[in-house]
């Protein structure tokens, strides 16, 4: 017999699972708990100065090094997690007889996308699949899309701020500027839906 204090229900992370659903259930709450705590530890704000200053100390020690930025961006992609995987690989594969929300097997489209077959009621003996993830193909594009629009955004505001004054465009910039000018040439304006 289990006892269940009031205090139980503020203090833990309380819940009926199946063995199925246990460990989605776990990462779920587990993940959600850890973002409330980051949300919730002590904010470092860094200043320009000490920004500038990190940047620096980056730049000389890869010159000192002889570290491309190839070589950079490949190490931080590894560090990150964000290398690209191949088209089959996801970080929640369907497990062999695994059932999905609704009861049903999971599975994939040849697409990739992590599915349930749901019986198709008008059509006996047939399934339609049930979409539960992307594949990694799209979801990498729709990232990379995204970060294009951050990315051209804060360089449309940057040509502003320079444009009315409001940031003064030093010597030591210009060079920035030209190369961010180049990227934004390359890339264009990005659609935005």
């Amino acid at each position: 017999m289990l006892f269940r204090s009031a205090a139980t229900y503020t203090e833990a992370l309380v819940g009926a699972v199946s063995t199925v659903e246990l460990r989605q259930t776990l990462h779920r709450d587990l993940v959600r708990s850890v973002r409330e705590l980051k949300v919730n530890a002590p904010s470092k704000r860094v200043t320009k100065l000490e920004a500038a200053s990190k940047v620096t100390e980056l730049l000389l020690t890869h010159k000192k090094h002889k570290i491309t930025p190839a070589e950079y961006r490949q190490f931080h992609d590894q560090l990150s997690g964000s290398t690209k995987r191949s088209k089959a690989a996801t970080t929640d594969p369907a497990e062999p007889g695994g059932v999905g929300p609704n009861g049903y097997r999971m599975g994939y489209t040849k697409e990739g996308d992590k599915v349930e077959w749901i019986p198709d009621e008008e059509h006996p003996g047939k399934q339609w699949p049930l979409l539960l993830r992307r594949n990694d193909k799209e979801i990498l594009a729709a990232q990379q899309e995204f970060w294009d629009k951050v990315w051209w955004n804060r360089h449309q505001n940057w040509l502003y701020r320079i444009k009315t004054g409001e940031e003064p465009l030093t010597p030591e910039r210009k060079p920035i500027l030209e190369r961010a000018k180049k990227a934004a040439r390359r890339r264009r304006a990005p659609v935005c839906h």
